[in-house]
């Protein structure tokens, strides 16, 4: 699946077998934002505050 971070839109192709139906949580590598997406393929509009390290 394609999916793209709401941020940047950098681009990812995302093999759905990795997924959990739950949806699972994907960190752009180009900006760094933290953000949910789904076993369908949609990601969310708002980026979400990556947790305290």
């Amino acid at each position: 699946m394609k999916v793209s971070c709401p941020s940047c839109q950098t681009n990812y192709n995302i093999d759905d077998r990795r997924i959990p139906p739950g949806g699972a949580k994907l960190k752009c590598a180009r900006c760094q934002t933290t953000f949910p997406i789904k076993a369908d393929g949609v990601s969310s509009d708002a980026p979400e505050a990556a947790a305290p390290a």
